[in-house]
């Protein structure tokens, strides 16, 4: 299948972004009641992920192997550019899927951001991630970007069961680090658009508004209907929690 097969006949295909606490997985239930038909696509190493995985591991294979690359990149940088090759195949199976959308969480777009920004980046195959660029600019329809305030992301953070390496420092380390996340996919954005400059960047302040708004308003954007059936546009759908404070921007 070829990027324009892609394009044509085929759900439409998101990415949501943004830093830790920003709401991804909110607006991604939000999007399930906004459009029943709706599918989350996951690229990690599942077992339904693993003959696809393998198959991008043998196509990169000699790149992998070849002396500078094994001593320039750790495993984490081989695993995730096997990550972003996988994740092409995982979008040509689901495309098949009698869905109104797909929707990527922490999907190839954050791959890209994520080898792009560690220090061995200048290691990268050759063309590899440059070809994975152009070929996301085209096969996306749109790239949704959440962020709220530091103080926002940070009591969200610390609201979860689960510990998160943001919140185990100092608040100045932390604030730091959402620096560091929103730069990294700020970056990847901008080398997306820059390979197609028509590429729908939406972009919402997640503790200024409601998880269904978010989804309505991604929904119509992509000219698709809204399901009222679950008050989808409602403020019920998820939730978002109130900052103790509001900084009129994000990361302030």
């Amino acid at each position: 299948m070829t990027t324009s097969d892609v394009q044509t006949g085929r759900p439409r295909a998101i990415e949501i972004l943004g830093p830790p606490g920003a709401g991804k997985s909110t607006l991604m239930k939000a999007l399930g009641a906004a459009a029943p038909d709706a599918h989350p696509l996951s690229i990690y190493c599942t077992p339904r992920n693993l003959p696809v995985w393998i198959r991008s591991a043998w196509r990169v294979l000699p790149e992998l192997r070849s002396p500078a690359s094994l001593g320039d990149r750790p495993w984490r940088q081989r695993k995730w550019i096997i990550r972003l090759q996988a994740s092409e195949g995982i979008l040509r199976r689901e495309a098949a899927r009698e869905s109104s959308v797909l929707v990527f969480d922490q999907g190839p777009v954050y791959t890209l951001a994520w080898l792009r920004g560690t220090p061995q980046s200048s290691a990268l195959p050759e063309g590899r991630v440059e070809r994975a660029i152009r070929f996301w600019a085209h096969a996306l329809d749109a790239l949704i970007m959440l962020d709220a305030p530091n103080e926002v992301l940070l009591n969200r953070i610390r609201d979860r069961t689960k510990p998160h390496s943001l919140c185990s420092g100092s608040y100045a380390s932390a604030r730091r680090g959402l620096v560091q996340e929103r730069s990294i996919h700020e970056a990847a954005i901008e080398e997306l658009t820059a390979a197609r400059p028509s590429l729908p960047v939406i972009r919402f302040d997640t503790s200024e508004q409601a998880p269904g708004h978010m989804a309505a308003a991604t929904l119509r954007s992509l000219g698709l209907p809204v399901s009222r059936a679950r008050n989808a546009e409602g403020s019920g759908v998820g939730h978002v929690a109130e900052p103790l404070a509001r900084p009129t921007q994000p990361g302030s």
